[in-house]
């Protein structure tokens, strides 16, 4: 008996690029060419020898620093919690003061203000005009959360309390 040959599977032709400059994204954000840039610095750190050291110690000074500015933020958020809780006026009697004491704060506030009304008295004449435009898409006004069933408003209340501090730890994480 002779021996039989296997043919080798077929191979699928690779479907060739064609010939030309490489097109580069002209769209590309500050953002991508820095973080491109970081990593290929810390790809050079981290072929050399002793890699491992280089990167426990990076992360190392991460978690450090995440745990500092987390300890420091919260504690500074204390502070002002406790002297408004101990202080109510504290913020309006600091605005007042840093206001009636600095003259060029109060210039530009004024100059501010002869702009904002300039530009208002222009929008007088048409706001009505826009108000007819819009007029007809809205036919009831929607019911304010004050007001109401009472059930609703528990709801609404119960939602709020628990989405908020979900959606601040998944922005967190």
């Amino acid at each position: 008996m002779r021996p039989r040959r296997i043919s080798p599977a077929k191979v699928s032709k690779i479907r060739r690029r064609p010939r030309g400059r490489k097109t580069r994204k002209s769209t590309r954000s500050v953002m991508g060419a820095a973080k491109n840039f970081f990593s290929k610095i810390s790809s050079v750190f981290l072929r050399s020898s002793g890699g491992s050291f280089v990167q426990r110690r990076l992360s190392f000074g991460r978690v450090a620093l995440e745990s500092a500015v987390t300890v420091l933020t919260i504690f500074l958020l204390s502070i002002i919690l406790l002297s408004v809780l101990v202080y109510p006026n504290l913020f309006t009697d600091f605005a007042v003061g840093f206001y009636s004491k600095t003259s060029s704060l109060q210039g530009f506030m004024q100059s501010l203000a002869d702009v904002l009304v300039s530009i208002a008295s222009g929008l007088d004449s048409i706001a009505p005009g826009f108000r007819n435009a819009f007029e007809g898409l809205v036919t009831s006004r929607p019911p304010s959360l004050t007001g109401g069933d009472i059930l609703w408003r528990y709801v609404f209340c119960q939602n709020a309390a628990a989405c908020i501090p979900a959606i601040s730890a998944l922005a967190y994480v």
